[in-house]
């Protein structure tokens, strides 16, 4: 959905997009797009984000860190059983 079709903006979100480094990312930044100024938006990340030189993961950390975002590492069984994926919080300021 392309944000000019989606008339309200908001100024929270969660997300909890696919945890693979190119499709969570791409889901996260997409996201951004229908935030309102000064909003702050949230998403479970692949841990991988955090130190990952892929360049999918780098292309994401530098907005992430140039509005004042953070990676914060999830314990290793935050989603167990249902995946054994390692997970981080990731706090987007918009």
């Amino acid at each position: 959905m392309a944000p000019t079709r989606f008339p309200a903006r908001v100024d929270r979100d969660a997300m909890n997009p696919p945890l693979s480094t190119g499709k969570g990312t791409t889901h996260v930044t997409h996201a951004l797009a229908f935030d309102e100024p000064g909003g702050h938006p949230a998403a479970v990340t692949g841990a991988g984000v955090k130190t990952s030189q892929v360049r999918a993961a780098q292309r994401f950390r530098a907005p992430v860190e140039s509005r004042g975002g953070w990676f914060e590492g999830l314990p290793d069984d935050a989603f167990a059983p249902a995946t054994n994926v390692r997970t981080a919080l990731t706090v987007i300021p918009h």
